[in-house]
Parts: C-alpha cells; structure tokens; sequence
C-alpha cells in the first residue's frame, strides 16, 4: 500500500500560519518522491515569532516571493490520492491542515491518516520521548529535524521500521496489530486517530492528579505533551490548569528538562519576559532550543486557546 507523509513547519504559535510543508510518498518500503515548499503565510497571520525561526530557520525574508498555502495545496492533493496520510504527532500536522484549508474556504479532503508518534509508543518502550529526532537517533537515521522535507521522509522511515517490526504488511494492517484505530478527515468534519489509554502512563511530581475523563481527545495540541508552567496563571489556579492539561492527555512537569513541549507563561513571567528579565525556567528552556529542542513558550492566552483546540 501507498503512504504519503505529510508535515508543516508554522510562522507562529497560530495553526494557519503554515510557512513550510514537505511531502513525502512510499510505495512498497521505498520513497518514490519527495517534495517540499515554503509558504507565505495569509495576511492575517504573516509574522513570524522568534521561538519559532530559532526551531526552524525559515523567515519573513524567505517566504516573502512564495505562493501562499490556497495555491500550494492545488501541488500537494494529487499526492493524498488514494493513499492514507502519515504525520509524526498527527494531532498538530492534521489540525494544522483543517485550520489552513478553514482559513481559505477550502473543503476538507476525504483522507484517512495515522500518527508515528502513536506507532511508536506501542512499537518501542522505554525511549527516552518518542519525538521524531529521538526515535531517529535511537536507529541511528541522520536527518536534518525541522526541514519539511526531511521530517516528512524520516516519518515515513519510521513507519516502515515499525511494519518490519511488527510483521504488517501495510499501515492499515499495522494500526489493527496495536490496537489504533484510524483517523479519518472528510468534508465538514474529522475523526482523530487514537490509542487506548494507558493507565500506567508517568508523571512527574504532579501525579497524584488523575484523570476525570474516559477518554481522551488526541486531536488537541496538548494530548501527550508536557507542560510546564512559570509564574502566577490569571485565569486559574496552577493545580486547575493541570488538571485541565491531565484531563486532555498530557503531563505536567515543574521543572524544564530536554522533553519538555510546552513552558506556559503566567501574567508575571509574561511581563519580565518581554522587559527582558527571564525566570530560570525561560532561561533553561531557551538554552534547549538553542540545542535544538523543539520547546515553546507560550503565554497564558495561547494555552487557553490550546484547551480549544479539537474540543
């Protein structure tokens, strides 16, 4: 069976500020195309934050002559075809591709995808995080992490390592081995891709705070991703943030470490960061992305916003 992998870099912390996209399509175990394009963002959303440019190297300056996403994406369906859609972390790429396609008016395509990120929690325990950078460096596949192009192929070789490791023939028959149940886009709607949940799954000092739902929604930004916070929240108590992000499938950290996702900045923190006074915490999280780690920070607001998401 044919697969295509699909992967977006963004401007900013907005989903339809896409300025990157890489494709990639196997056939039979082997890549067969590759492609990738930078995207000039829609007006509304065209500029560019500086966490974002230190992750993926992409500017204004570089996609200033390019094609915005509603003329981009006429190059990019005719790979979707009659092939199922593969992302690494599919609740970001595929919630990245409904608001972009939203924001230009565009029906939503009939696709069904899977995620990697899931693949390879139910493929190969005890990794340190299953982010893409650190699955590869466990099979030794060199790869430059952040380029559209290049994710999109290291996905790919992710998932046909995962086949091979569980004798499936094709993705379809893989996610029935491990109990995923497919996602599935269409017009006017979508279903996530989802696992079962893992009871046993850890925490950090947060948890003694359980879950208060039977399931949780993978499509948000923030399901299995850890959370940090720093400084006095407005909207809420710290604890009740926390257990909103539980609630949603992810973990809550107090201290910044190489898989943290995600630093959210209360009002205080906020406030000495943009006068240039940084906490420990936004300093030792900066100090990882210039190593390479792909943490974000993000105020209060954009984390309220996250809870939104696919909810």
């Amino acid at each position: 069976m044919r697969f295509t992998c699909i992967d977006f870099e963004t401007a900013n912390s907005n989903y339809e500020s896409v300025c990157a996209v890489g494709i990639a399509t196997f056939e039979k175990g082997d890549l067969i195309e590759a492609k990738s394009w930078l995207v000039r963002p829609h007006k509304d959303y065209f500029y560019f934050e500086s966490i974002n440019v230190m992750i993926h190297g992409i500017t204004e300056r570089d996609v200033r002559k390019s094609l915005e996403f509603s003329e981009i994406y006429k190059r990019i369906l005719p790979f979707f075809g009659d092939s199922i859609v593969v992302a690494h972390n599919a609740s970001f790429d595929m919630s990245v591709l409904r608001h972009v396609l939203t924001l230009y008016d565009i029906p939503f395509p009939k696709i069904d995808y899977l995620c990697t990120y899931k693949v390879a929690q139910k493929t190969w325990n005890g990794l340190e995080n299953y982010k893409l950078d650190t699955i590869c460096n466990n099979f030794n596949y060199d790869f430059h992490h952040h380029d559209a192009k290049e994710d999109a192929i290291a996905c790919g070789s992710i998932l046909n390592r995962a086949m091979r490791e569980q004798g499936a023939n094709n993705p379809l028959e893989l996610a029935e081995k491990i109990g995923m149940k497919i996602g599935c886009l269409f017009e006017g709607g979508y279903k996530p891709c989802s696992i079962a949940i893992n009871a046993k799954r850890k925490t950090t000092s947060l948890s003694s705070i359980a879950p208060q739902v039977g399931e949780f929604n993978d499509e948000n930004e923030l399901y299995q991703k850890k959370i940090v916070f720093t400084g006095t929240l407005e909207s809420m108590l710290r604890r009740e943030a926390a257990q909103k992000v539980v609630n949603i499938g992810g973990e809550v950290g107090d201290t910044i470490s190489s898989d943290t996702d995600f630093l959210v900045m209360g009002i205080q923190d906020y406030s000495k960061f943009v006068d240039g006074k940084e906490s420990n915490k936004i300093k030792k999280a900066k100090e990882l992305i210039k190593k390479g780690k792909p943490i974000r920070i993000i105020d209060e607001s954009t984390f309220l916003e996250f809870l939104k998401v696919g909810g």
